[in-house]
């Protein structure tokens, strides 16, 4: 079933370990995050090469995107840049494919006074070899994560390394 669903975890709620809500996504999905200021629950659906982008505050999907996404399984999301990065207040989350690609999104809004494109905006150079999961590096506040794959990487051109065939 493409479904979220969501538990009560507060032990003092009257509705403690009960479903709260359950929100329609794409077809299989698989990775989850939340965004870490509370804002947005974003989720991989491998089966029909989206991302289900569901708001924290009504729970329902708010987003369905598509573009430079190959059965995507895994994410990671930084936090809001407000006083570090590019400083404009955006997040970033970095969704992992499982042709290899790594594509990103930024956060919103994207309206007349928005800072923010809301959209995938683009995909690394690189080509990560059976790429396994994916984590937020968080002393790097530059929007830096970890990919964990197999294969070594050239950083100078973006191919695999000694050993590995070329990345196309």
């Amino acid at each position: 079933v493409n479904l979220v669903t969501f538990i009560d975890t507060n032990p003092k709620s009257s509705t403690f370990h009960e479903v709260i809500q359950q929100t329609v996504v794409g077809d299989s999905p698989r990775g989850i995050a939340w965004e870490p200021g509370n804002e947005d629950i974003l989720v991989c659906c491998e089966g029909d090469n989206t991302l289900s982008v569901i708001s924290a505050f009504s729970l329902e999907e708010r987003k369905s995107l598509s573009s430079q996404l190959n059965q995507p399984f895994d994410l990671a999301i930084t936090g809001r840049q407000t006083t570090y990065g590019f400083n404009r207040g955006v997040y970033f989350a970095y969704i992992l494919n499982r042709n290899g690609r790594l594509a990103t999104f930024e956060s919103g809004p994207n309206s007349v006074n928005g800072w923010g494109f809301d959209d995938i905006v683009g995909s690394a150079q690189f080509l990560f070899l059976n790429p396994k999961t994916i984590q937020v590096d968080h002393i790097n506040l530059a929007s830096a994560v970890w990919i964990v794959h197999e294969g070594p990487i050239d950083p100078a051109c973006g191919a695999e390394g000694p050993g590995g065939v070329p990345a196309v």
